[in-house]
């Protein structure tokens, strides 16, 4: 049995912290600020406050209830009944710079925790502590009779200030009177009454009575206004744990600023503080040293304040003491000038004198969905949540923290843990169906190309991890994929393979690669040849082979033992064998080089007359000999390198050549055309006693092609005309009806082309008979 791999889950952060709890600020007397409005608007409440307030939502934005440490008044700005005199009042109004604050009990849906801190003497100065339940007074809350005015340390200043801490928890922080930083965690469990304790400061113990203690909305940083200095440290949220001090005291002369009130910007970098008789002012504290934050320093405004602090809409706001009119600083997170001060953002229904609401701290229950996929890989598999929690519910009614399951299908479970819902879906599928072999081919001998392949079934996305290892169980290779799985290139012998689905599923298969009979391709033939020379190519492969398939290089192929092969074209050609079995196949190769001889023969003249000396020359690129010329009865020199000779017809010369270097041959052709001599008789007798019966010219060098030969009488009239081989054949004196003509003087006329040109000649021709 294979317990449950998580495979794909969709979660929240475990615990969250309310973004509405601050949507309504209480404060001053009978002041208060909607944020749920946009702009913000100015309320009207119950409350008569001279410094520190605190005020807390719902998770929907809408007020629940506010104090100032004394009195609770709930949402219809009615005190609670038990929530008058939760703090003991030793004589007059006591007034703390920050004199309340609220924290939502962990773990719980209605129950908070409303601290009061009385100011007076180092005895009198106490932290006590009441727990109100919104499920009583029909949801308008009140305090438990039994939780209420709850000591829980003496000594203390006036700063008190509460943050979030990362597991569902929160940090209440004070300053006491003997130099320490004391953090109470507040968990599901409760209130630790024992303090962290973090013993940094680097002023006088009585500077640190008064001002604002602030944690930065990051929560790794502090500030406390100490007088005529803000002191710097470093918090962690998680152990509450103050650090690394740094005391940067007021360069303002001649009157040093006196700091009360102070508010980190929503980026964590700047700190604005707020004096009485300096204004307020902006520092950089992402400077590294103490004097280059305080050469930082911006003065944003004159004007006189004391309390000043985020808001929920990402602004700062400053009230004017004992004045209805609240001011703003609209952008924060910029430096200088930049930030916008805004004098009249706000007026509200009443005045304020010092104080602001504190910061506060309340959890809401996320709904976080898990989902899990995951095969059935064995008989059975057991369910459980990701997480530890409590009031488990699956959908079977069952309340374990576990289940065991058989069948694929849906499961469903339903936990809290820390502060949040929980359901946990966890989808079972079938056994997989695991790829199947596809291909397995063998290692042929002295190669290294055996291989496999495996592939998926149909409709099967799976993403399967594959180990590929040898027989002593060394991992050769892995792959992730959903497409099936490849591998070549394998030596022959014994393997393994594993196949695993990412939630823990596997198969191994054992696999023997074989070692195949192969054939060793090689052949024989010289390197050198001559284009148009016969290659003749011998295999000398060893068997076992089945087909020898050669591969010329000049796109010839042919198959057989013993090829020939002829070139047309020099150059230099890979010629590859492949010898191939049933299972097998090797490759030979060889260069083969071509060469190539051209014999060149040219005339000192193109176009001679008849009987004119000729001389016919051969010429080559590289050194060279001549065998034969033709015709050979015209060379009695037939290896001579040029001929001389008379012109006597039009006639092709041929001379054949060898190179010297490579002995290929070539032969070289030329044909010369002879000027053609025409000579025409002065007179004929066509009487048919075979002697001059027709009047033709006679023709010695070149051909010629006549295309007209015409004979006129002595009036210009045309007897009898021809050309071609009629032509040629001459006139026989009769008229074209057959009638011999009449003795006498006839003229002539004739045209031809030559080897170059065309001709014309005339004449004339005396008939006899």
């Amino acid at each position: 049995m294979k317990h449950f791999i998580l495979l794909f889950f969709i979660a929240c952060s475990f615990c969250a912290f309310s973004q509405n709890d601050d949507k309504v600020w209480v404060f001053g007397t009978h002041a208060g600020i909607n944020f749920n409005t946009t702009p913000p608007s100015a309320i009207t409440t119950a409350i008569t406050g001279y410094e520190g307030t605190a005020s807390i939502c719902d998770e929907n934005g809408q007020l629940l209830f506010y104090t100032q440490g004394i009195d609770i008044w709930d949402r219809n700005h009615q005190i609670m009944p038990n929530g008058a005199g939760i703090m003991p009042v030793l004589g007059g109004t006591p007034t703390t710079t920050q004199q309340a604050a609220i924290v939502k009990m962990p773990g719980s849906d209605s129950k908070y925790y409303v601290f009061s801190l009385r100011d007076g003497n180092v005895e009198d100065a106490k932290l006590y502590y009441s727990i109100v339940d919104m499920s009583l007074n029909s949801g308008f809350g009140d305090v438990i009779p039994s939780q209420k005015t709850i000591l829980v340390d003496s000594y203390m200043t006036e700063k008190m200030t509460v943050a979030a801490g990362n597991n569902c928890d929160a940090w209440l922080m004070l300053r006491s009177a003997y130099m320490q930083y004391k953090a109470f965690h507040i968990t599901a469990a409760g209130l630790n009454p024992v303090p962290v304790i973090s013993a940094v400061g680097s002023g006088s113990a009585g500077n640190y009575i008064y001002g604002y203690l602030v944690i930065s909305p990051d929560r790794t940083k502090m500030a406390a206004a100490v007088q005529t200095a803000f002191e710097l440290y470093d918090f962690d949220a998680t152990t509450g744990l103050v650090s690394n001090p740094r005391f940067v005291p007021s360069t303002t002369s001649p009157y040093p600023d006196s700091y009360y009130g102070l508010s980190f910007s929503p980026d964590n970098t700047k700190l604005y503080t707020a004096s009485i008789g300096n204004g307020i002012k902006q520092f950089d504290i992402t400077q590294p040293t103490i004097t280059a934050i305080q050469n930082s320093v911006v003065s944003v405004s004159s004007m006189m304040a004391a309390a000043i602090r985020i808001a929920p809409d990402g602004k700062i706001y400053i009230p004017h003491l004992a004045s209805d009119i609240v001011s703003s600083i609209d952008y924060p997170n910029l430096a200088g000038a930049a930030c916008q001060f805004n004098a009249n953002a706000l007026q509200l229904d009443s005045i304020d004198v010092y104080g602001l609401p504190n910061y506060n701290v309340s959890f809401r229950r996320d709904s976080i969905s898990n989902r899990y996929i995951r095969h059935l890989c064995a008989d059975s598999v057991v369910l459980s949540p990701f997480n530890s929690g409590i009031d488990y519910v699956w959908n079977n009614g069952s309340t374990s923290s576990s289940r065991t399951v058989a069948q694929p299908g849906t499961y469903v479970l339903r936990y809290h843990y820390l502060c949040s819902y929980f359901t946990d879906t966890f989808l079972i599928l079938p056994k997989p169906l695991f790829p199947q072999l596809s291909l397995l081919k063998g290692n042929c001998d002295g190669q290294q190309n055996g291989s496999i392949a495996f592939s998926q079934q149909a409709g099967d996305t799976t993403t399967y991890h594959y180990s590929w290892s040898d027989a002593a169980g060394n991992l050769l290779t892995e792959y992730y994929g959903n497409a099936g799985f490849q591998l070549s290139a394998i030596m022959d012998g014994n393997y393994s393979l594993k196949i695993a689905t990412t939630d823990g599923c596997d198969t191994v298969l054992q696999l023997n690669i074989p070692l195949l009979p192969a054939p060793h391709a090689s052949f024989e033939s010289g390197n050198l040849f001559c284009v148009g020379e016969p290659v003749v190519y011998t295999s000398t492969t060893t068997a076992p082979y089945t087909l020898l398939q050669w591969y010329f290089g000049d796109a010839g192929q042919e198959t057989g033992a013993t090829p020939e092969h002829i070139y047309n074209q020099s150059g230099t050609y890979e010629v590859m064998l492949v010898a191939t079995n049933a299972s097998c196949s090797d490759t030979a190769t060889a260069s083969i080089h071509i060469r190539e001889f051209n014999l060149q023969l040219s005339a000192d003249k193109d176009f001679p007359d008849f009987k004119e000396n000729i001389q016919l020359q051969t010429s080559a690129t590289e050194p060279y000999t001549v065998s034969a010329w033709f015709p050979e009865s015209l060379f009695p020199q037939q290896q001579a390198l040029s001929q001389a000779l008379q012109a006597d017809t039009t006639r092709t010369y041929i001379a054949t050549g060898q190179s010297s270097t490579y002995h290929c041959t070539d032969t070289a052709t030329i044909t010369i055309p002879v000027k053609p001599l025409l000579h025409f008789p002065n007179a004929f007798s066509p009487n048919a006693d075979g002697l001059n019966d027709f009047f033709a010219p006679v023709i010695w060098g070149s051909d010629i092609a006549i295309q007209r030969f015409a004979v006129y009488d002595r009036w210009g009239n045309k007897i009898w005309s021809a050309n071609g081989s009629a032509a040629l054949k001459g006139w026989d004196g009769h008229y074209s009806n057959g009638r011999l003509a009449d003795m006498g003087t006839y003229y002539w006329y004739m045209e031809y082309t030559d080897a170059l040109q065309k001709q014309s000649l005339k004449g004339d021709v005396i008939l006899m008979k």
